[in-house]
């Protein structure tokens, strides 16, 4: 693997260990809360990684928009939150690889797609 490449992938569980030693989130376990949310089937945990690094990571809801003005206005779509790169990592194309990989996923969900670039703030919209 390059070192200059970036691949996203949905976080596994062996993932984790490296997550929470390499990116902790004090007070509170975010990455095996989103890995938990991706096991029931409500989401997907994306995580971009540089070799052994992670640089960023994303959440693709299933269940619809999170936010209820959100909710209200994208009725039955999908939503990307929680979409984050490390500080020291930031400007090296982690963010639009996460973005790639969702639509990516995104393609085999009958009658939603994540339209970034369409959309102001990234909000999901419907076909």
């Amino acid at each position: 693997m390059s070192p200059r490449r970036i691949d996203v992938r949905p976080c596994s569980e062996a993932d984790l260990d490296r997550l929470r030693a390499d990116w902790p989130t004090f007070g509170s376990d975010i990455h095996g809360a989103h890995h938990s949310a991706q096991l029931s089937g409500r989401a997907t945990y994306l995580v971009a990684w540089r070799g052994t690094t992670p640089m960023g990571s994303g959440v693709v809801q299933w269940a619809g928009c999170v936010g209820a003005n959100a909710r209200s206005a994208h009725p039955d779509c999908i939503e990307i939150n929680h979409l984050q790169v490390r500080t020291d990592l930031r400007g090296q194309g982690a963010g639009s690889a996460l973005i790639a990989a969702a639509e990516a996923i995104d393609a085999g969900v009958p009658g939603c797609s994540i339209d970034a670039a369409r959309a102001s703030g990234a909000s999901p919209s419907c076909r």
